[in-house]
């Protein structure tokens, strides 16, 4: 395995305290683990495929209107190649961001399964970063983010993972406050010739195939199909974490039921492209044969359908001038059981973006263009199946988004870059009606700023500083709560709310220093400033308790005070980040990273405060035969961080992932993967801290995955 990390950041080492035996057990053996690998007795040749410099080279276009290198693109960037970040048979991007990006701490929901943290901020959802294939927007904005996406378990037709904790509003617009992915599709000129990948998991019986096919037929032109279906039984899993044994029934955990599939193509005709996917997720990680039963709640996930298109053309008008016309269509259902009762709703989204570009004058790359954007919401209703009985965070109504923006980048010496850009949104939505109560939110305007300088010091060392503003449109589905509770806060002579975009301030400091051909190192510093946060539970910002339960009641649900609102406090997230990637020998790479985060202004801390990540690969026997480990460890929550938190947050984490891979033949590999090998069974952060079987069950099980692939 090569893990390309195209960028490396800070280090502040860990200062936690490791009284426990079993702590110390676990690092011996981790140790043991990582020295087998770094043993210096292979025969491999040279896996420096890229140099440092080279890797921060690589052009990304997720972070500018103009392809950037990303020594050159504001705030921190992660790259990460699918061809050759070999974690094994069984991966997703949760697995991702959990055991390699930097700044990115994963939890877990029991509907929608992964959550995305950053930097300090993990909530309810994932709707802070939005989910990309090569910059078409595919979070659904109903609510939840991009939901099971991140759990999905086809990649094969992705070729890079682009992971940006900052906000980048200024290119994507609503949604990308706290970082983004970007999925960067295969073409069939870089993967010409097929493949076919067949897995099979033991413990939770699962089963899976992939193929894909890439032909070529001139310059720029080329063309890849994708294809993969799986499923998996799943396995019942010890209770645990709270959960009565006696009093609930079998519950089945890491199970996929039928029609889980995903079919994809992405054409290149010269200066027109075309992607398109649709894909299947019945995601069943906990299912109840007696959900009807008292007491603690376990839910069932989603079901999601997803399909979406993205033409492109770019016409060079001249040497220095070029223009692009995008066009974006999205469409997504979601349903949920309900206790038997089947409710969800659909969306659709479409866009319309020109970009104009030219290099017409001296120094200086220059973007400018405009958007024009429909989201249409439709509760109770389904794209793709049978309608469902009724609505699940999902309501009747359509938005229509309006945007301007200017890039210039300006290329002051052969060393010294500076990146400037403003956007403005407009954002007009249609009334809202829930239970009978009607109300036509007021239309919203944003200004997204951004200033961004990049300096190579020297051949060795480089250093970036920038300043973002990123901002999020409450979700559709936020407006049925916000008008029965303003509804019945009149009707109670209490003070009404607003719902409004929240939004972030981001300051980054980036410094990387490239010691030598095999070893760079590397600092991050961020400061984020949030105001009017939406998270859930943020109603005592509002009304009192007494009063949320009187809201409540009027409107016939007793939810806890749990619906969406803006926080009046603002809050900060800030901390650094270091970042070792080493390569030992040239067939041995190490990746280290250490990220320590801080918040301040917030009641309730559901990220790490210390986090670790050590990533180690070696090939043997030219090359035929890679060995390698992936580590994570989370500090503890303390009380004050979590009120009525899961005993079990107050103890570490520790994962370990285990893989190999052998060639069998050039074109025959065989893949074996051990996830969790030492079966910690403290779990990821739940989005119900209070009982985070919700989520994690079966989280503590060890788990093996073996696969086999034929290239043709």
């Amino acid at each position: 395995m090569l893990l390309e990390v195209t960028k490396v950041n800070i280090h502040v080492w860990a200062d936690e305290k490791r009284n426990s035996v079993t702590f110390r057990k676990r690092v011996r053996l981790t140790l043991r683990l990582g020295l087998l690998l770094l043993i210096p007795s292979f025969y491999g040749n040279d896996l420096l495929d890229l140099s440092f410099e080279e890797l921060m080279e690589i052009k990304i276009s997720s972070t500018s209107f103009f392809e950037t290198s990303v020594a050159e693109s504001p705030g921190y960037v992660q790259v990460f190649d699918l061809g050759k970040l070999e974690l094994g048979a069984h991966y997703t991007i949760s697995d991702i961001l959990e055991h390699y990006a930097v700044g990115s701490s994963v939890g877990s929901h029991p509907r929608h399964g992964a959550l995305h943290g950053v930097r300090g901020i993990l909530i309810d959802n994932s709707a802070k970063t939005p989910l990309m294939i090569n910059g078409q927007q595919i979070n659904p904005r109903s609510h939840f983010g991009s939901s099971l996406s991140l759990n999905s378990p086809f990649l094969g037709d992705m070729q890079r993972v682009e992971v940006i904790n900052g906000p980048g509003a200024i290119i994507h617009g609503s949604g990308a406050i706290n970082g983004f992915i970007n999925l960067i599709p295969k073409n069939g000129e870089d993967n010409e010739g097929g493949f076919a990948t067949v897995t099979y998991g033991h413990k939770d019986q699962l089963k899976k195939l992939e193929s894909g096919y890439g032909i070529n037929y001139g310059p720029k032109k080329n063309v890849y199909i994708y294809g993969g279906v799986i499923e998996a039984d799943g396995f019942e899993a010890d209770k645990g974490y709270g959960l009565d044994d006696a009093a609930y029934g079998d519950y089945e955990t890491k199970a996929w039921e039928d029609n889980n599939f995903r079919l994809s193509t992405f054409w290149n005709h010269e200066n027109f492209s075309l992607q398109a996917f649709y894909q299947e997720l019945n995601s069943s990680s906990q299912t109840s044969t007696d959900f009807s039963s008292g007491g603690p709640q376990l839910h069932h996930p989603f079901h999601t359908t997803a399909l979406g298109l993205q033409p492109k053309l770019i016409m060079d008008l001249s040497d220095t001038e070029s223009l692009e016309i995008v066009e974006s269509f999205f469409w997504h259902e979601h349903s949920y059981p309900n206790t038997g009762t089947p409710t969800g709703g659909r969306e659709m989204h479409w866009e319309n973006k020109v970009i104009f570009r030219t290099t017409c004058i001296e120094d200086h790359s220059i973007g400018i263009g405009g958007l024009h954007g429909i989201k249409e919401f439709d509760a109770g209703s389904q794209f793709f199946q049978s309608d469902v009985d009724g609505p699940f965070e999902s309501v009747d109504t359509e938005w229509q988004e309006y945007s301007l923006f200017l890039e210039d980048t300006w290329t002051i010496t052969e060393k010294l870059t500076l990146s400037m850009a403003l956007r403005y949104d407009k954002y007009k939505m249609d009334e809202v009606t829930t239970n009978g109560i009607s109300y036509t939110p007021e239309d919203e305007d944003q200004w997204s700023p951004r200033i961004a300088l990049a300096y190579q010091i020297n051949d060795f060392h480089n250093i970036k500083l920038s300043y973002q503003h990123g901002f999020r449109m409450p979700d559709a589905s936020y407006y049925d709560w916000f008008t029965q509770n303003n509804n019945a806060a009149e009707a109670l002579d209490y003070q009404t709310a607003t719902l409004e975009p929240e939004s972030m301030d981001s300051y980054e400091l980036n410094y990387m220093w490239d010691v030598t051909p095999k070893l760079s190192l590397g600092v991050n510093l961020f400061y984020n400033e949030y105001k009017d946060q939406l998270a859930w539970g943020n109603l005592q910002n509002i009304w009192s308790d007494n009063q949320v339960t009187d809201i409540n009641a009027y409107n016939g649900v007793i939810w806890g005070g749990g619906q969406f609102q803006n926080s009046t406090d603002e809050s900060q997230a800030y901390g650094g980040e270091f970042i070792v990637n080493y390569y030992l020998l040239d067939n041995v790479h190490t990746s280290l990273s250490y990220g320590c985060t801080k918040l301040a202004g917030v009641d309730v801390q559901k990220y790490p405060s210390h986090q670790i990540k050590w990533n180690t690969s070696a090939q043997l026997l030219n090359n035929k035969l890679t060995l390698g480990f992936n580590y994570l460890f989370n500090s503890s929550y303390q009380n004050g961080q979590i009120p009525g938190h899961d005993d079990i947050y107050g103890d570490q984490r520790h994962l370990v992932d285990v893989f190999t891979s052998y060639k069998i033949r050039e074109n025959l590999i065989a893949r074996f993967s051990i996830e969790n090998l030492f079966a910690t069974d403290v779990p990821r952060m739940s989005f119900n801290s209070g009982s985070s079987y919700e989520g994690n069950l079966g989280s503590d099980e060890r788990l093996a995955y073996f696969s086999l692939t034929y290239l043709f």
